[in-house]
Protein backbone atom coordinates (compact mmCIF):
# COMPACT_ATOMS: atom_id res chain seq x y z
CA UNK A 1 0.00 0.00 0.00
CA UNK A 2 1.46 3.35 -1.03
CA UNK A 3 0.84 6.67 0.72
CA UNK A 4 -2.01 7.71 -1.58
CA UNK A 5 -3.74 4.37 -1.10
CA UNK A 6 -3.38 4.76 2.66
CA UNK A 7 -4.87 8.26 2.48
CA UNK A 8 -7.73 7.02 0.29
CA UNK A 9 -8.44 4.21 2.72
CA UNK A 10 -8.72 6.66 5.64
CA UNK A 11 -10.90 9.03 3.60
CA UNK A 12 -13.19 6.16 2.67
CA UNK A 13 -13.55 5.14 6.30
CA UNK A 14 -14.33 8.76 7.15
CA UNK A 15 -17.21 9.10 4.69
CA UNK A 16 -18.61 5.67 5.56
CA UNK A 17 -18.94 6.55 9.23
CA UNK A 18 -16.20 4.13 10.30
CA UNK A 19 -13.41 6.52 11.30
CA UNK A 20 -14.91 7.56 14.65
CA UNK A 21 -17.44 5.83 16.94
CA UNK A 22 -21.12 6.60 16.43
CA UNK A 23 -22.91 8.51 19.19
CA UNK A 24 -26.64 7.91 19.48
CA UNK A 25 -26.99 11.21 21.34
CA UNK A 26 -25.88 13.20 18.28
CA UNK A 27 -28.58 15.08 16.41
CA UNK A 28 -29.63 13.10 13.29
CA UNK A 29 -28.41 14.49 9.99
CA UNK A 30 -32.03 14.91 8.86
CA UNK A 31 -32.32 17.94 11.18
CA UNK A 32 -29.26 19.52 9.59
CA UNK A 33 -30.78 19.02 6.14
CA UNK A 34 -33.95 20.82 7.26
CA UNK A 35 -31.89 23.82 8.40
CA UNK A 36 -29.95 23.91 5.14
CA UNK A 37 -33.20 23.79 3.17
CA UNK A 38 -34.55 26.77 5.13
CA UNK A 39 -31.33 28.70 4.55
CA UNK A 40 -31.48 28.07 0.80
CA UNK A 41 -35.09 29.20 0.70
CA UNK A 42 -34.08 32.40 2.51
CA UNK A 43 -31.24 33.06 0.05
CA UNK A 44 -33.62 32.51 -2.88
CA UNK A 45 -36.15 34.91 -1.34
CA UNK A 46 -33.40 37.51 -0.92
CA UNK A 47 -32.44 36.91 -4.57
CA UNK A 48 -28.90 35.98 -3.59
CA UNK A 49 -29.19 32.62 -5.37
CA UNK A 50 -31.57 31.12 -7.89
CA UNK A 51 -34.07 28.42 -6.94
CA UNK A 52 -33.19 24.87 -7.96
CA UNK A 53 -35.15 23.83 -11.06
CA UNK A 54 -35.42 20.23 -9.91
CA UNK A 55 -34.82 20.06 -6.17
CA UNK A 56 -33.90 16.61 -4.90
CA UNK A 57 -34.99 14.91 -1.71
CA UNK A 58 -33.50 11.58 -0.67
CA UNK A 59 -35.29 9.55 1.98
CA UNK A 60 -35.51 6.01 3.30
CA UNK A 61 -38.69 4.14 2.31
CA UNK A 62 -40.79 1.75 4.35
CA UNK A 63 -38.75 -1.08 2.83
CA UNK A 64 -35.61 0.54 4.35
CA UNK A 65 -34.26 1.33 0.86
CA UNK A 66 -33.16 4.81 -0.27
CA UNK A 67 -35.49 6.73 -2.58
CA UNK A 68 -35.10 10.05 -4.34
CA UNK A 69 -37.86 12.48 -5.20
CA UNK A 70 -37.05 14.92 -8.01
CA UNK A 71 -39.97 17.15 -8.82
CA UNK A 72 -43.00 14.85 -8.97
CA UNK A 73 -41.02 11.73 -9.75
CA UNK A 74 -39.88 9.31 -7.03
CA UNK A 75 -37.59 6.38 -7.67
CA UNK A 76 -35.52 3.87 -5.74
CA UNK A 77 -31.78 4.65 -5.84
CA UNK A 78 -30.53 1.58 -3.95
CA UNK A 79 -28.38 0.62 -6.95
CA UNK A 80 -26.90 4.11 -7.19
CA UNK A 81 -25.74 4.90 -3.65
CA UNK A 82 -22.13 3.72 -3.43
CA UNK A 83 -22.12 2.20 0.08
CA UNK A 84 -24.02 1.81 3.33
CA UNK A 85 -23.97 4.61 5.90
CA UNK A 86 -25.00 4.71 9.59
CA UNK A 87 -28.73 5.03 10.31
CA UNK A 88 -28.33 8.56 11.71
CA UNK A 89 -26.64 9.74 8.48
CA UNK A 90 -28.40 10.87 5.31
CA UNK A 91 -27.59 10.79 1.61
CA UNK A 92 -27.86 14.17 -0.10
CA UNK A 93 -26.88 15.64 -3.44
CA UNK A 94 -24.04 18.15 -3.25
CA UNK A 95 -26.18 20.79 -4.96
CA UNK A 96 -28.74 20.61 -2.13
CA UNK A 97 -26.27 21.48 0.62
CA UNK A 98 -24.05 24.00 -1.13
CA UNK A 99 -23.89 26.87 -3.60
CA UNK A 100 -21.97 25.92 -6.74
CA UNK A 101 -20.99 28.07 -9.69
CA UNK A 102 -18.75 27.48 -12.66
CA UNK A 103 -16.93 30.80 -12.88
CA UNK A 104 -17.45 33.91 -14.99
CA UNK A 105 -16.63 33.97 -18.71
CA UNK A 106 -14.00 36.69 -18.70
CA UNK A 107 -12.52 37.92 -21.96
CA UNK A 108 -8.75 37.83 -21.84
CA UNK A 109 -8.64 41.10 -23.77
CA UNK A 110 -10.29 42.80 -20.77
CA UNK A 111 -7.65 41.74 -18.24
CA UNK A 112 -5.86 44.69 -16.66
CA UNK A 113 -2.77 45.41 -14.57
CA UNK A 114 -4.97 46.50 -11.64
CA UNK A 115 -8.26 45.29 -10.24
CA UNK A 116 -9.51 42.08 -8.64
CA UNK A 117 -7.50 38.92 -9.20
CA UNK A 118 -9.04 36.34 -11.53
CA UNK A 119 -8.43 32.66 -10.74
CA UNK A 120 -8.09 30.53 -13.86
CA UNK A 121 -7.48 26.78 -14.09
CA UNK A 122 -3.72 27.39 -14.21
CA UNK A 123 -3.78 29.62 -11.13
CA UNK A 124 -4.20 26.88 -8.50
CA UNK A 125 -3.25 23.33 -7.68
CA UNK A 126 -3.79 20.95 -4.75
CA UNK A 127 -1.22 22.86 -2.66
CA UNK A 128 -2.56 26.38 -3.19
CA UNK A 129 -2.58 29.38 -5.49
CA UNK A 130 0.03 29.65 -8.23
CA UNK A 131 1.37 33.18 -8.42
CA UNK A 132 2.83 33.10 -11.91
CA UNK A 133 1.25 35.29 -14.60
CA UNK A 134 -1.44 36.79 -12.36
CA UNK A 135 -4.33 38.39 -14.26
CA UNK A 136 -6.81 40.97 -13.00
CA UNK A 137 -10.12 42.52 -14.04
CA UNK A 138 -12.10 45.60 -13.14
CA UNK A 139 -14.62 44.68 -10.43
CA UNK A 140 -18.33 45.50 -10.35
CA UNK A 141 -21.42 43.99 -8.69
CA UNK A 142 -22.06 41.58 -11.58
CA UNK A 143 -19.07 39.57 -10.32
CA UNK A 144 -20.33 39.29 -6.72
CA UNK A 145 -21.58 35.71 -7.23
CA UNK A 146 -18.06 34.64 -8.25
CA UNK A 147 -16.22 36.06 -5.25
CA UNK A 148 -14.19 33.51 -3.36
CA UNK A 149 -14.41 33.10 0.40
CA UNK A 150 -12.30 31.21 2.95
CA UNK A 151 -13.35 27.55 3.28
CA UNK A 152 -14.52 27.38 -0.35
CA UNK A 153 -13.38 24.54 -2.60
CA UNK A 154 -12.04 25.18 -6.10
CA UNK A 155 -12.56 22.38 -8.61
CA UNK A 156 -11.11 22.23 -12.12
CA UNK A 157 -13.81 21.31 -14.67
CA UNK A 158 -11.82 20.86 -17.89
CA UNK A 159 -8.43 20.07 -19.41
CA UNK A 160 -5.62 17.75 -18.41
CA UNK A 161 -6.00 18.58 -14.71
CA UNK A 162 -9.78 18.15 -14.56
CA UNK A 163 -10.82 17.12 -11.06
CA UNK A 164 -7.96 18.83 -9.22
CA UNK A 165 -9.26 20.68 -6.18
CA UNK A 166 -8.03 23.12 -3.57
CA UNK A 167 -9.56 23.85 -0.17
CA UNK A 168 -9.07 27.56 0.56
CA UNK A 169 -7.93 28.07 4.14
CA UNK A 170 -7.53 31.83 3.71
CA UNK A 171 -7.47 34.37 0.89
CA UNK A 172 -4.40 36.56 0.34
CA UNK A 173 -6.64 39.08 -1.47
CA UNK A 174 -10.09 39.40 -3.06
CA UNK A 175 -10.51 36.96 -5.94
CA UNK A 176 -13.10 35.83 -8.47
CA UNK A 177 -13.19 32.66 -10.57
CA UNK A 178 -12.88 32.31 -14.31
CA UNK A 179 -15.11 29.99 -16.34
CA UNK A 180 -14.65 26.23 -15.85
CA UNK A 181 -13.36 26.76 -12.33
CA UNK A 182 -16.14 25.51 -10.08
CA UNK A 183 -16.56 26.97 -6.61
CA UNK A 184 -18.26 24.94 -3.88
CA UNK A 185 -19.60 26.92 -0.91
CA UNK A 186 -21.12 24.71 1.78
CA UNK A 187 -24.19 25.73 3.75
CA UNK A 188 -24.02 25.04 7.51
CA UNK A 189 -21.67 22.06 7.01
CA UNK A 190 -18.22 21.87 8.52
CA UNK A 191 -16.35 22.87 5.32
CA UNK A 192 -13.36 20.68 6.17
CA UNK A 193 -15.66 17.65 6.23
CA UNK A 194 -17.04 18.66 2.84
CA UNK A 195 -13.49 18.77 1.55
CA UNK A 196 -12.84 15.23 2.79
CA UNK A 197 -15.91 14.10 0.85
CA UNK A 198 -14.62 15.72 -2.36
CA UNK A 199 -11.22 14.06 -1.86
CA UNK A 200 -12.72 10.67 -1.05
CA UNK A 201 -12.35 7.76 -3.51
CA UNK A 202 -16.07 7.61 -4.18
CA UNK A 203 -16.23 11.21 -5.50
CA UNK A 204 -12.88 10.91 -7.28
CA UNK A 205 -14.22 7.82 -9.07
CA UNK A 206 -17.22 9.81 -10.34
CA UNK A 207 -14.89 12.57 -11.56
CA UNK A 208 -12.60 10.07 -13.27
CA UNK A 209 -15.48 8.30 -15.03
CA UNK A 210 -16.98 11.62 -16.11
CA UNK A 211 -13.78 13.03 -17.59
CA UNK A 212 -13.00 9.77 -19.40
CA UNK A 213 -16.44 9.69 -21.00
CA UNK A 214 -16.53 13.40 -21.91
CA UNK A 215 -12.93 13.94 -23.06
CA UNK A 216 -11.46 15.64 -19.97
CA UNK A 217 -14.55 17.55 -18.90
CA UNK A 218 -16.89 17.47 -15.95
CA UNK A 219 -20.24 19.25 -16.05
CA UNK A 220 -21.97 21.38 -13.45
CA UNK A 221 -24.82 18.87 -13.35
CA UNK A 222 -22.38 16.08 -12.49
CA UNK A 223 -20.87 18.14 -9.67
CA UNK A 224 -24.28 19.09 -8.28
CA UNK A 225 -25.34 15.41 -8.39
CA UNK A 226 -22.41 14.14 -6.30
CA UNK A 227 -23.75 11.83 -3.59
CA UNK A 228 -22.69 13.19 -0.19
CA UNK A 229 -22.90 10.99 2.92
CA UNK A 230 -23.98 13.45 5.60
CA UNK A 231 -23.50 12.96 9.36
CA UNK A 232 -24.43 15.34 12.15
CA UNK A 233 -22.36 18.47 12.77
CA UNK A 234 -20.98 16.86 15.94
CA UNK A 235 -19.70 13.86 14.01
CA UNK A 236 -18.35 16.00 11.18
CA UNK A 237 -16.18 17.78 13.74
CA UNK A 238 -14.94 14.48 15.20
CA UNK A 239 -14.16 13.07 11.75
CA UNK A 240 -12.13 16.14 10.76
CA UNK A 241 -10.25 16.09 14.07
CA UNK A 242 -9.41 12.40 13.70
CA UNK A 243 -8.31 12.84 10.10
CA UNK A 244 -6.06 15.76 11.09
CA UNK A 245 -4.45 13.56 13.77
CA UNK A 246 -3.71 10.90 11.18
CA UNK A 247 -2.50 13.28 8.47
CA UNK A 248 1.06 13.73 9.87
CA UNK A 249 1.50 9.95 9.82
CA UNK A 250 0.36 9.84 6.19
CA UNK A 251 2.91 12.55 5.35
CA UNK A 252 5.70 10.65 7.12
CA UNK A 253 4.64 7.46 5.37
CA UNK A 254 4.81 9.30 2.05
CA UNK A 255 8.34 10.53 2.81
CA UNK A 256 9.44 7.02 3.77
CA UNK A 257 7.84 5.62 0.61
CA UNK A 258 9.61 8.22 -1.55
CA UNK A 259 12.95 7.40 0.08
CA UNK A 260 12.32 3.68 -0.36
CA UNK A 261 11.47 4.15 -4.04
CA UNK A 262 14.68 6.11 -4.55
CA UNK A 263 16.65 3.32 -2.87
CA UNK A 264 14.95 0.72 -5.05
CA UNK A 265 16.11 2.64 -8.11
CA UNK A 266 19.65 3.47 -7.00
CA UNK A 267 20.52 0.54 -4.72
CA UNK A 268 21.13 -2.14 -7.40
CA UNK A 269 23.60 0.09 -9.25
CA UNK A 270 25.33 1.17 -6.03
CA UNK A 271 25.52 -2.47 -4.89
CA UNK A 272 27.03 -3.55 -8.19
CA UNK A 273 29.66 -0.80 -8.04
CA UNK A 274 30.43 -1.62 -4.42
CA UNK A 275 30.95 -5.32 -5.25
CA UNK A 276 33.16 -4.45 -8.21
CA UNK A 277 35.16 -2.06 -6.04
CA UNK A 278 35.69 -4.75 -3.40
CA UNK A 279 36.70 -7.15 -6.16
CA UNK A 280 39.46 -4.91 -7.56
CA UNK A 281 40.62 -4.00 -4.05
CA UNK A 282 41.11 -7.63 -3.07
CA UNK A 283 38.28 -7.56 -0.53
CA UNK A 284 35.75 -9.81 -2.23
CA UNK A 285 37.33 -13.20 -1.40
CA UNK A 286 39.66 -14.33 1.41
CA UNK A 287 43.41 -14.05 0.82
CA UNK A 288 45.46 -17.24 0.49
CA UNK A 289 49.17 -16.92 1.26
CA UNK A 290 49.86 -20.08 -0.77
CA UNK A 291 48.66 -18.41 -3.98
CA UNK A 292 51.32 -17.43 -6.52
CA UNK A 293 52.14 -13.71 -6.13
CA UNK A 294 50.93 -11.38 -8.90
CA UNK A 295 54.53 -10.38 -9.62
CA UNK A 296 55.14 -13.85 -11.07
CA UNK A 297 52.11 -13.43 -13.35
CA UNK A 298 53.36 -10.03 -14.49
CA UNK A 299 56.78 -11.52 -15.31
CA UNK A 300 55.10 -14.24 -17.39
CA UNK A 301 53.09 -11.62 -19.25
CA UNK A 302 56.24 -9.51 -19.81
CA UNK A 303 58.06 -12.51 -21.28
CA UNK A 304 55.09 -13.39 -23.49
CA UNK A 305 54.94 -9.85 -24.87
CA UNK A 306 58.69 -9.87 -25.48
CA UNK A 307 58.32 -13.11 -27.49
CA UNK A 308 55.42 -11.64 -29.50
CA UNK A 309 57.58 -8.59 -30.30
CA UNK A 310 60.48 -10.81 -31.29
CA UNK A 311 58.17 -12.76 -33.59
CA UNK A 312 56.94 -9.41 -34.99
CA UNK A 313 53.36 -10.20 -34.08
CA UNK A 314 53.02 -6.99 -32.07
CA UNK A 315 54.99 -3.76 -31.85
CA UNK A 316 56.98 -2.74 -28.83
CA UNK A 317 55.30 -0.21 -26.52
CA UNK A 318 56.73 3.28 -27.05
CA UNK A 319 56.30 4.10 -23.36
CA UNK A 320 56.70 0.84 -21.56
CA UNK A 321 55.57 1.03 -17.92
CA UNK A 322 56.77 -0.91 -14.92
CA UNK A 323 55.16 -0.34 -11.48
CA UNK A 324 56.82 -1.58 -8.31
CA UNK A 325 56.66 -1.06 -4.54
CA UNK A 326 59.52 0.44 -2.52
CA UNK A 327 59.48 1.81 1.03
CA UNK A 328 55.81 0.85 1.13
CA UNK A 329 55.10 3.31 -1.69
CA UNK A 330 54.39 2.75 -5.35
CA UNK A 331 56.76 3.85 -8.13
CA UNK A 332 56.55 3.66 -11.90
CA UNK A 333 59.37 3.30 -14.40
CA UNK A 334 58.17 4.69 -17.72
CA UNK A 335 60.26 3.93 -20.83
CA UNK A 336 63.33 3.38 -18.71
Amino acid sequence: MNAQQLKNSILQLAVQGKLVPQNNNDEPASELIKRIKLEKEKLVKEKKIKADKNPSEIFRGSDNLPYEKVGKETRCIADEVPFEIPDSWEWVRLGNISIINGGYAFKSTNFTEEGIRVIRISDFNEQGFVNNKIVRHKYDDTLAAYLLEPKNILLCMTGGTVGKSYFIEKLPEKMVTNQRVATIKFLQLIPEYGNLVILSPHIQKVISESKNSTNDNISMDTIKDFFVPLPSIEEQIKIVEQYNKLLPFIIEYDKAETKNNELNITFPDKLKKSILQDAVQGKLVPKNNNDEPASVLIEKIRKEKAQLIKNKKIKKDKNESYIFRRDNSHYEILNG
